[in-house]
């Protein structure tokens, strides 16, 4: 049986933030994304933080379009709900009936966190025991015994 790596992100804003925490929403907008293939990762870099269009699209509509419906299928779930109170959806049409500046900030968060490598903290070290190495004695060889 083989590794299955399956990566969730959960993007939360801080105090302050005008998605994070305040009186009416005390926990803010949360939001859980998944990773994205590396390609998919570098392409929507491209479109999105560089302003650059990769080859495999004809035009920019092409290449928005793309990355909105990547993002949707990353977006596991948010806590945004509509003037109603209702939940709003995950999905590419569910994300673009939204404002654009809240899109573009989730969106934002979300690469960030694709970004960013966290490498896994060290082992906790042996208790102070001294290694064996250090108890090893050490004295400099004579002239006869260095060659």
């Amino acid at each position: 049986m083989g590794f299955k790596r399956e990566k969730i992100y959960r993007l939360v804003f801080d105090e302050g933030h005008e998605l994070g925490p305040s009186e009416e929403n005390p926990e803010g907008l949360v939001v859980r994304t998944t990773t994205i293939p590396l390609r998919d990762y570098l392409d929507v870099d491209a479109i999105v933080m560089r302003q650059t269009l990769p080859a495999k699209f004809t035009d920019g509509d092409d290449a928005i379009d793309w990355v909105f419906g990547v993002f949707s299928e990353a977006l596991i779930s948010w806590t945004l709900v509509d003037k109603n109170g209702e939940p709003v959806g995950t999905g590419k049409d569910d994300i673009l009936t939204q404002d654009r500046e809240l899109v573009y900030l989730v969106m934002g968060d979300w690469l960030e966190a694709l970004r960013t490598v966290r490498r896994p903290l060290r082992k906790p070290s042996t208790g102070g025991e001294r290694s064996v190495a250090v108890s090893i004695p050490m004295e400099t060889l004579s002239e006869s015994q260095a060659s």
